[in-house]
């Protein structure tokens, strides 16, 4: 199995997409909470920084995703010190 998901042609974190699955399963009402959040950005972050497929992929799961607006807002606070100038922009608030 490929480390990737590739979604309309573009390059994703398998685990990080499969670990927001695993977040909205079961309990509560299916939405990320701040805990969850975290533990997202938590997945990524390694000795190597985050990479850009990893930033793609929570920026997808922010985009996708149903977040508690504290998980909103921390994560895109989060992500804004790590992501390229142009990642961003895409976060719809």
């Amino acid at each position: 199995m490929s480390f990737y998901k590739i979604i309309d042609g573009q390059r994703y974190d398998r685990k990080v997409l499969e670990l927001a699955e695993e977040l909205i399963q079961g309990r509560g009402d299916g939405r990320i909470s701040r805990d969850d959040a975290a533990k997202l950005l938590e997945s990524v972050q390694d000795d190597r920084g985050i990479t850009e497929t990893e930033n793609r992929s929570l920026f997808y799961i922010l985009d996708h995703y149903n977040f508690t607006d504290s998980a909103t807002e921390w994560l895109s606070d989060k992500l804004s010190i790590h992501a390229p100038i142009e990642l961003p922009a895409l976060i719809s608030t």
